[in-house]
């Protein structure tokens, strides 16, 4: 791939204003839509909104650069993946990831597409243990 090849994207300031600009494709590690807002998920963390696109859209632009559409929400630079975690059926960007790291999620007919990373559990957190309920018999 060129390094030159970019797409453009929307930097919401802390001004409140946005900003159009031009990210290098190499930089991004995934997409994702929720609530019908497109977000752009960087390599330095950094999170950018598509002005009016579909996931759709961006995968037919996207998918000579090694982009796969891992579920309904969401697209994933294979490149940049590092580790699934088939338990909770995510993708991981990072070989250390915790609870705050970005992911993606893998339906069920994308497990093809990413078996073949490291397959890691990540640690269930630590649930609060109760006390058993007392059950009448009668």
């Amino acid at each position: 791939m060129d390094q030159t090849e970019r797409l453009s994207v929307v930097r919401r300031l802390a001004n409140g204003t946005d900003q159009l600009v031009n990210v290098p494709i190499s930089d991004i590690r995934g997409i994702k839509t929720y609530n019908s807002v497109v977000t752009v998920h960087m390599k330095d963390g950094e999170v950018l909104y598509v002005p009016d696109y579909s996931i759709d859209g961006y995968f037919s632009l996207l998918k000579p650069y090694h982009f796969e559409k891992l579920d309904r929400n969401n697209l994933a630079n294979m490149e940049e993946a590092a580790v699934y975690d088939g338990d909770a059926k995510r993708l991981y960007f990072e070989e250390s990831f915790d609870k705050d790291s970005f992911y993606v999620t893998v339906s069920e007919p994308n497990i093809p597409k990413v078996k073949h990373l490291n397959n890691k559990s990540a640690t269930a957190p630590e649930t609060k243990k109760t006390k058993p309920r007392n059950r009448l018999v009668y």
